[in-house]
This record gives C-alpha cells, sequence and structure tokens, in this order.
C-alpha cells in the first residue's frame, strides 16, 4: 500500500552560512513539522526573485519552462519529494506530476528544480511522511547558533533575520 504524502509549502530560502549552500524551508500545511532541503544557487536565485516580485530582462530557465510547458497545453499538477540518497548526502528525490488533457506524466526530477517550478506556476507540493518525521528542528529560540538570513514568503518582502541551529 503506498503511504499519503504530506503536502508542505515552502515558507522561504535561507543561507546559513558561506561554507554551506541554500536551503529550501518546507513546512507541512496541517502541522508544525518542517524540513530544510538543500537547492542550487541558481534555484535559490529563480525562487527568490519570484518571492521578491523580481523579474529578469530574459526569462529564467524555470520561467522559460513553465512558459512553454503552458503554451503546450501542459499543466503541472504537484510535486512530489519522496526519496533521499542517503543521511549525508542532502540529495533529495522528486517527482513532477503534469497533465494534458486526460493524459498524464510523472517524470523524476532534481528537488530543487522542483520547488523551482513548484513556486513559478504555484503547484502543491508533497513530500513522504518518513522524510519529514525525521527531519531535525530548523529553527531555536534558544540556541547559541549563527545567524541566516531568510527570505519569506508572504507578508513582507523585507529580508528577516533568524537564528539557526
Amino acid at each position: 500500500m503506498k503511504e499519503k504524502l504530506v503536502q508542505v509549502q515552502l515558507q522561504g530560502v535561507t543561507m546559513p552560512s558561506i561554507e554551506t549552500g541554500p536551503l529550501a524551508l518546507l513546512q507541512d500545511v496541517h502541522s508544525d513539522k518542517s524540513i530544510q532541503i538543500s537547492i542550487g544557487a541558481f534555484e535559490a536565485g529563480s525562487i527568490i526573485m519570484h518571492m521578491e516580485g523580481l523579474n529578469s530582462s530574459r526569462p529564467r530557465t524555470h520561467s522559460l519552462l513553465a512558459g512553454i510547458m503552458k503554451e503546450q497545453g501542459l499543466s503541472i499538477k504537484s510535486v512530489e519529494i519522496y526519496g533521499m540518497a542517503n543521511s549525508e548526502d542532502d540529495n533529495f528525490f522528486a517527482r513532477l506530476n503534469y497533465r494534458k488533457g486526460l493524459k498524464n506524466w510523472s517524470r523524476d526530477i532534481c528537488a530543487s528544480d522542483a520547488l523551482a517550478l513548484a513556486i513559478e506556476t504555484n503547484t502543491p507540493v508533497y513530500i513522504h511522511p518518513a522524510l519529514l518525521d525525521s527531519a531535525f528542528p530548523i529553527f531555536a529560540a534558544d540556541s547559541d547558533s549563527h545567524n541566516a538570513y531568510i527570505w519569506h514568503l508572504g507578508g513582507s518582502s523585507q529580508l528577516q533575520h533568524k537564528e539557526l541551529i
């Protein structure tokens, strides 16, 4: 029996330090469970530009792909983050589900590309519950941690400063 996936919402993008790459912050829409997923710099830039309402003079790759899919009558139904390569490597497996008319397709895709497309097309994102359950907390109010910048979705478009574990 296939486990039911949990819907998550992209809360923002963070850059904890110079040494680590950007992270996408995902939160369960029905609970306070959250997970951070390592994403590429280009995908992070695309997500942040979309969140900030910024446009470039030429379409970014994810905007271009979303536009081509729309022109061809294809619509993205959902993004699924369904696995992880191993616990030492923050490499998540994702799937893009899309359709045209009654025909449905599913393709494996890099999780960071999937998230960038999801934010560009306002597509729901789902994650396997075991990944969400195994995630460690992202924020702590009273930790001796370093600072990070976080770009949040919704509300203010200004950078907000929080402490990370």
